[in-house]
């Protein structure tokens, strides 16, 4: 029985690991990303920089060759989730290529895109004018609802000791 699990243990370890639900973001070239809001403050120094930013939509067009996404920004986790429990770092356009679905990227979802920036833009929130840093974006992961949206810092895991 002790071989049979420890020759199970190894794929059931792959398996579980095909069950994230994560982007597979190489998010190693984002270290220094700056917050939409420091962009805003000095685009000169981030103009066409790659960026991966995070947060909760709150608008979506489909415009004639693209679908443009104005997101309310904040910090990543560790697995590039935007955490909502966190201060908001700003407000940005995304601009995709692709057609993405108003009805799945609805307001209120959480998404986090990469991309390059390409320039600032004037919105309005309210009766107030904004400036927002556009990226266009390389891609956009869709998190499930709920995501991002933790009640409590406490988590679960399960672990395997094995001993021979």
């Amino acid at each position: 029985m002790k071989r049979l699990f420890c020759r199970a243990a190894p794929l059931l370890a792959v398996w579980l690991a095909g069950c994230a639900s994560g982007p597979e973001f190489d998010s190693a070239q984002y270290l220094t990303t700056p917050s939409p809001a420091a962009v805003v403050s000095d685009f000169g120094a981030s103009r066409y920089a790659e960026v991966m930013w995070g947060g909760v939509i709150i608008g979506t067009r489909n415009l004639e060759t693209r679908t443009q996404l104005e997101v309310l920004s904040y910090p990543l986790d560790r697995s590039q989730l935007p955490d909502l429990r966190a201060s908001s770092t700003g407000r940005f356009i995304a601009n995709s290529d692709i057609f993405l679905e108003p009805v799945d990227f609805a307001e209120g979802r959480v998404v986090t895109v990469t991309g390059t920036l390409t320039e600032l833009t004037s919105g309005e929130i309210g009766a107030a004018t904004a400036t927002y840093p556009v990226v266009k974006a390389d891609s956009v992961h869709l998190w499930p609802k709920g995501s991002g949206d933790r009640s409590s810092g406490v988590q679960f895991g399960v672990g395997f000791i094995f001993s021979n």
